[in-house]
């Protein structure tokens, strides 16, 4: 059983404790506490969420205008059936990633060079 003075003490301990306040070089920077991935491992990381929505900021190639897209890796497109041709060139060569544009409801390339991030599941992944 716990005394009176060993109460008061362990109470002191404990409010001392809850007013501690938080160390500063603790709290988590905003801009570094976003989680990385290496620009070489981007394509197999995309690769990887097929099915899930992806939201990626990539600068274009030909307009260098920086771009916001929301889209699908993987998915057929309904409206447009399969030809059975394919594609001509290998995507991945060229430095690209071939996904499903939900707001235009078309195909769209990414180009995996001037990738700055990509959202998954509400995190977002900045590319280094």
């Amino acid at each position: 059983m716990i005394g009176r003075n060993e109460s008061k003490i362990l109470r002191a301990i404990l409010k001392e404790n809850l007013e501690e306040k938080p160390n500063p070089a603790l709290i988590s920077n905003p801009i570094i506490s976003n989680p990385t991935i290496l620009r070489s491992k981007a394509y197999e990381f995309i690769a990887s969420t097929k099915g899930l929505i992806i939201g990626a900021e990539f600068i274009k190639r030909t307009t260098g205008e920086k771009r916001n897209i929301n889209c699908i890796y993987g998915v057929k497109n309904p409206k447009k059936p399969l030809t059975g041709k394919g594609l001509k060139f290998n995507p991945k060569s060229k430095g690209l990633i071939l996904v499903y544009d939900l707001k235009k409801e078309e195909y769209r390339f990414i180009n995996l060079d001037g990738l700055i991030s990509v959202t998954i599941r509400k995190i977002k992944y900045l590319m280094v």
